[in-house]
């Protein structure tokens, strides 16, 4: 007997996909364009076909994991803008074309938070 969170699931995974019957199947997209730019990465796949990216991608997180402190490493960033309330901090990290290379955020001081305003 199947358990009640495997009926509850196959129901809502039911539900979901039965909402509409226009759905439009698309072939899985590796992302692949995202890792050009990620530490360790070395050329690309021999071509576009998915065994060839599959050995891609599992060579690459084989790297990854071999050379993990320097890709999740951390350079403090150097270049930033405090402006009454908002931080932008600047990327140290190489930027694709995809990437603007900025984060914003709101800054609070601990005073605010202390005070209660």
């Amino acid at each position: 007997m199947r358990s009640r969170y495997a009926k509850w699931m196959y129901s809502w995974e039911t539900k979901l996909t039965s909402v509409d019957n226009n759905r439009v199947v698309r072939p899985l997209d590796w992302g692949l364009d995202w890792t050009q730019s990620w530490p360790g990465c070395n050329g690309g796949p021999a071509s576009q076909n998915n065994s060839d990216l599959l050995d891609y991608f599992r060579k690459f997180n084989d790297r990854i994991i071999r050379d993990s402190d320097n890709f999740y490493s951390y350079q403090k960033p150097v270049d930033f803008r405090l402006e009454r309330r908002e931080v932008q901090v600047f990327s140290t990290r190489r930027k694709s074309a995809r990437h603007v290379g900025g984060v914003s955020a709101l800054y609070f001081s601990r005073s605010d938070s202390v005070s209660g305003k």
